[in-house]
C-alpha cells in the first residue's frame, strides 16, 4: 500500500509547525521533517481535497527548502494529472546533510492515485490541521 503520514513535531512562538513527512508508493519510503505555516498547508489540503474536477488538470505543490546546501532540507508533494481518472503524487526529500557523522538522504518516486482518492486524502487533511495533536495517515492502493 502506497502511504502518506504527517506527524507534529514542534510547534514556534509565532505558530510555525516542523512536520515529519513519511511517505510510500509500496516500493520506496522516504521520511523527511520541515517547515511550514498552518496557513500554507491548510491552502495545500483544501487545494488537494478540491482538485478534482474544479482544477482539472493542474498540479498541487507542497514545496519546502530547497536542495541547495545552505538549506535545513528539501520536501516536495506534488500532485498531477496523468490520465483520465488518475493522478501521480510525486514525493521527493533530500536532508541537505553535510554532516560527516550523518548521511545524507535523496528520494524521488512516484505513486499513483484516483481523483476520489485524492480528494478523500484531501478531505482528511483539511480535518486534521484544525487538531494535529494526532500522527496523520492515510494509505491507498496504486493504480
Amino acid at each position: 500500500m502506497a502511504f502518506i503520514k504527517l506527524k507534529k513535531v514542534w510547534e514556534d512562538d509565532d505558530s510555525m509547525l516542523q512536520l515529519e513527512l513519511a511517505a510510500s508508493n509500496d516500493l520506496l519510503a522516504t521520511t523527511q521533517d520541515f517547515y511550514i505555516y498552518p496557513d500554507d498547508f491548510s491552502a495545500f489540503a483544501k487545494q488537494l481535497e478540491n482538485f478534482f474536477p474544479k482544477l482539472g488538470k493542474g498540479e498541487v505543490v507542497l514545496k519546502y527548502g530547497s536542495e541547495v546546501s545552505n538549506y535545513y532540507a528539501y520536501v516536495l508533494c506534488k500532485v498531477t494529472y496523468k490520465k483520465l481518472g488518475e493522478l501521480n503524487i510525486e514525493i521527493r526529500t533530500n536532508n541537505n546533510s553535510e554532516n560527516k557523522d550523518e548521511s545524507t538522504a535523496i528520494a524521488h518516486f512516484f505513486s499513483s492515485i484516483s481523483n476520489q482518492e485524492l480528494n478523500n486524502l484531501g478531505k482528511k487533511l483539511v480535518t486534521w490541521t484544525q487538531n494535529m495533536e494526532q500522527p496523520f495517515s492515510y494509505e491507498w492502493q496504486n493504480t
